[in-house]
C-alpha cells in the first residue's frame, strides 16, 4: 500500500516523463538515498542538541518526538530536529514537559531564519518570567546562606 501510493506520488510529480516500472525503481533507490542522507542517528542528534540518549527515547515516550524507527534504531529528520531544538529552548526557558507539550501542539511556523517559534501568549510569557524571577530569589537566597555557612566554617577552624 505504501509503495502504491509512493509511486502515485511519484506518477504525478513526473507526469510529463514516461515513467516504467524500471525507471520507477531507480528513481525509489534515489530518492531513499536522498532521504536517509536527510536522517541523524540517536547519536548524532544527542551530540548536536547536548541532550542524553535517555533524555531522547523519553521525549519520544512522551510523544514529543517521533522518530523514524527501523528495528530498535531512531532515525531523526529535519522536522523532528527543529521539534527538538524547540523542547530544548522551552526547556531552557524554565517549561515543563507538559507545557512543552502544549506549544508543540500548535508548532508549525518557522521564523525568516527558519528556526522552529514559540507560540507565547503575553499572559504566558509574563508567567514563566515571574516564574523564573521567583526562582532566580530562591537561588540568590540559597547561595548567600552556602556562602554564610563557608565563612562560619571557615572562621571556626582557624580559631
Amino acid at each position: 500500500a505504501k509503495k502504491a501510493k509512493i509511486y502515485q506520488i511519484f506518477k504525478l510529480k513526473f507526469q510529463n516523463l514516461r515513467v516504467t516500472e524500471g525507471c520507477w525503481r531507480i528513481a525509489m533507490k534515489i530518492e531513499n538515498a536522498r532521504n536517509n542522507a536527510a536522517l541523524a542517528t540517536i547519536v548524532d542528534v544527542s551530540q548536536e542538541f547536548g541532550v542524553t540518549y535517555r533524555a531522547l527515547r523519553y521525549y519520544e515516550k512522551r510523544g514529543l518526538l517521533s522518530p523514524v524507527r527501523r528495528g530498535v534504531a531512531r532515525y531523526y529528520d529535519e522536522a523532528q530536529r527543529r521539534r527538538l531544538q524547540l523542547i530544548v529552548k522551552a526547556k531552557h526557558l524554565g517549561f515543563t514537559l507538559a507545557e512543552i507539550a502544549e506549544q508543540l501542539a500548535g508548532f508549525e511556523e518557522e521564523d525568516q531564519s527558519g528556526a522552529p517559534k514559540l507560540q507565547l501568549d503575553m499572559a504566558t510569557a509574563q508567567a514563566q518570567l515571574g516564574f523564573l524571577e521567583a526562582r532566580r530569589q530562591e537561588i540568590d537566597l540559597a547561595i548567600a546562606e552556602l556562602r554564610a555557612t563557608l565563612c562560619h566554617t571557615h572562621a571556626d577552624r582557624r580559631g
